[in-house]
């Protein structure tokens, strides 16, 4: 896109077990490329994408996650300031269906600070001699919390461009979240004096249609307070 000039920039997060496929996706998507012996991820890594969605021009940066254990601090603390967030599982092995809901929308919930918008993916459902998920199991679980749901193939190209351009479609209608502060216990815009200049302000609906984002109690006094003022809300139309 000439000029780099871009009406948004969005950031996503790919996150979910080692190994279920997440650094295949990202190449897959970002460069049309798939490796048959792909490395584990350490830390993590990151690829820059230019779409053009409903005459808008969009760069995303995409930001692939390690899923092992060890890695999950460096992780979590990418999960601030995201807009959306896919989380990866594969449909060939069970355990890692289990961590979506059990553990990972769980640690979206508790670090994510941007009410992102969520999609999950079942990928590699090309193996389907070794397919143990189906995928009414995925879509139903995925109806249950409220999330997207695509089965993917980053070896075959299945759902890989559909899944991302559903989930900026997504960004798009609901607004750039992190651009409107509300008041965590009424659940009203801020006074315009008290929104930081940098943000742009943006009417959002009353409190009988928002839902405030709880507070972690886990989180030290200092970010609570911080979470009590400027806690982020999904608009509800």
């Amino acid at each position: 896109m000439a000029g780099d000039k871009y009406d948004h920039i969005f950031k996503i997060l790919i996150i979910g077990d080692s190994g279920v496929g997440k650094t295949s996706i990202l190449k897959q998507f970002s460069e049309h490329t798939f490796n048959f012996t792909p490395a584990s991820t350490i830390g993590r890594d990151v690829a820059f994408k230019r779409m053009e969605v409903k005459g808008k021009k969009i760069k995303l940066h995409i930001w692939d996650t390690a899923g092992q254990e060890r890695f999950d601090a460096v992780q979590r603390s990418y999960y601030r300031d995201m807009n959306g967030i896919m989380v990866v599982y594969d449909v060939t092995k069970p355990m890692t269906f289990d961590h979506v809901w059990q553990k990972w929308l769980s640690e979206i919930e508790k670090y994510a600070t941007n009410n992102p918008n969520i999609m999950v993916l079942g990928n590699r459902c090309d193996k389907d001699k070794e397919r143990l998920i189906i995928k009414e199991q995925g879509e139903q679980m995925a109806e249950m919390h409220g999330v997207k749901f695509f089965e993917t193939s980053a070896k075959e190209d299945i759902n890989i461009d559909e899944a991302f351009l559903t989930l900026v479609k997504d960004i798009l209608k609901n607004g750039p979240l992190s651009n409107t502060y509300i008041s965590t216990f009424r659940c009203r815009p801020l006074p315009r004096h008290e929104i930081p200049r940098h943000v742009k302000f943006r009417p959002i609906c009353d409190s009988a249609k928002c839902a405030a984002k709880k507070v972690n109690s886990e989180k030290t006094s200092a970010e609570k307070d911080r979470n009590l003022r400027f806690s982020l809300c999904r608009i509800f139309h």
